[in-house]
């Protein structure tokens, strides 16, 4: 029967022994200062654009101006497995997960710009396991999971988590199931609208929070009640998207992509494309519009049994099967998770699996235009990959992430996105008018801000959006009493 071992971040019971994951998350704030009563050039501070590694030729590439590094996390002696990472802007970050070795038991990881640290969560006399995690706003978020007995017949129960910018707290949960409830996935629309998913005994588990309690409503399921939702997602209220994966035939592992829509009212199954008939499956969703939503899974091909990555769009009136690069033919590859922060820009992250005992994390982006491959930071590891990414802007996105130590335990593994810094490249003034230009990376929006003196505090002044190539232009109508110009990624 199915239950959490498809997910591909628990490919410790069926792929090459991973049993933890971890996370990689930073913020930053970038600025360039020019005077308003010169001409000269004034350059603020360069970030090397990121490329993707060289020795993976023959696939589309491009260069997201900006560079994923790697941050300390805190590590533990049983090892941990991070599964998911949530972020409310670039200095209020979490992680969840659970330890891999003995007795499983739930963590939770704060970022706060300066450091991941541990953060008190409720303890149990069961195994935890905490999958997911999302936030309404930095006071409001949730952390969702199951438990799981410790005798026979282990029962599995949901288990949702609360934090009220103060502490975190157990909240009741439905468990329709006498022992098989599982959540996976959890997002908010807002405060007091959000879902989970994830499985119960009679198939799809959609339990809603209305601000008030957590309910269960009806998903719909397929032909076979073997069915498990990995992700979710919400434009607004009456437009949210289950991401996930069933069973066509009991009796074979063939596995099939599986797609819910919620108009407001009920969920409706929403045809899927699959790479063939015999295993596909989704494992993340992200929508910037309702009328571009982005899914990534993995699965084989009717001309290769080895699992590729997978991604699919949703352009308003049918999910299609986006181009998107892979690895060589010989090489496993999976996308388990996906953010998009804007249309022109998304981030789905996974691992490729070299050998039985060389993995690297896949990490893939897309500008608007196309899928390319984009390497991440080098741990300097032989088996590391990628779980989850969360992006609170364009310009600040975290990733969370598994890898061996030296003792060959799991660990955590925290990345962090930094954009390119913005650039003045010149400034003229007019008897009426100031103008500034520069450049970034594509995309993105540019905070303006301006001060009449250097000892006055600066002010946000307006914003600008720069084009498909990183310029931006930016003109004042009245800049008299404003002779200080900052241009700083938010």
């Amino acid at each position: 029967m199915l239950h959490h071992s498809f997910r591909p971040v628990n490919y410790s019971f069926t792929f090459r022994k991973f049993t933890s994951c971890a996370l990689l998350v930073a913020s930053f704030v970038l600025a360039a200062l020019a005077f308003g009563d010169s001409n000269s050039i004034s350059e603020g501070r360069r970030f090397s654009s990121l490329q993707r590694d060289q020795t993976r030729a023959g696939v589309a590439t491009d260069q997201p101006h900006g560079v994923w590094s790697i941050l300390p996390s805190p590590a533990d002696r049983v090892g941990r497995y991070a599964q998911s990472v949530a972020c409310t802007s670039a200095t209020d970050c979490w992680m969840v997960g659970y330890t891999s070795q003995g007795i499983r038991e739930g963590f939770i990881l704060h970022w706060d710009g300066n450091s991941w640290v541990d953060v008190e969560s409720p303890h149990f006399d069961v195994e935890t396991h905490l999958e997911s995690v999302a936030c309404a706003s930095a006071s409001d978020c949730w952390a969702v999971g199951y438990t799981r007995g410790l005798s026979f017949p282990h029962n599995k129960y949901t288990l949702i988590e609360h934090w009220d910018g103060a502490s975190w707290t157990v909240a009741q949960s439905p468990n329709p199931s006498t022992g098989t409830n599982y959540l996976y996935a959890v997002t908010c629309a807002s405060s007091d609208d959000c879902w989970a998913a994830g499985l119960t005994g009679d198939g799809v588990l959609t339990v809603h929070w209305n601000g008030q309690t957590w309910d269960r409503v009806a998903a719909a399921n397929p032909v076979t009640t073997t069915a498990i939702i990995f992700g979710v997602a919400c434009v607004s209220g009456s437009d949210c998207w289950l991401a996930g994966v069933y069973y066509p035939d009991e009796y074979s592992n063939n596995t099939q992509t599986l797609v819910e829509h919620w108009n407001g009212t009920s969920w409706t199954i929403v045809p899927s494309p699959n790479l063939s008939s015999t295993n596909s499956q989704l494992s993340g969703v992200s929508c910037v519009s309702s009328s571009q939503c982005w899914a990534v899974g993995y699965g084989t091909t009717n001309t290769n049994a080895n699992n590729r990555a997978l991604v699919e769009q949703w352009d308003g009136n049918a999910w299609t099967i986006a181009p998107s690069p892979n690895e060589a033919e010989t090489v496993e590859s999976f996308l388990v998770g996906i953010s998009c922060p804007s249309a022109s820009n998304c981030w789905a992250v996974g691992w490729s699996n070299f050998s039985s005992t060389v993995s690297k994390p896949m990490m893939q982006h897309w500008n608007g235009s196309f899928w390319s491959l984009v390497s991440s930071a080098d741990l300097n590891q032989n088996q590391y990959g990628l779980s989850s990414v969360a992006c609170s802007s364009d310009a600040h996105c975290s990733a969370a992430g598994w890898f061996y130590d030296d003792a060959h335990i799991l660990q955590t593994l925290a990345e962090h996105f930094t954009a390119t810094a913005p650039q003045i490249i010149s400034m003229s003034r007019t008897a009426n008018s100031f103008t500034l230009l520069g450049q970034t990376g594509p995309f993105l929006k540019l905070q303006i801000e301006a001060s009449s003196d250097l000892m006055t505090e600066f002010e946000n002044f307006g914003s600008v959006t720069s084009d498909a190539s990183g310029t931006f232009e930016f003109q004042d109508s009245d800049p008299v009493s404003r002779r200080f110009y900052r241009v700083v990624l938010p």
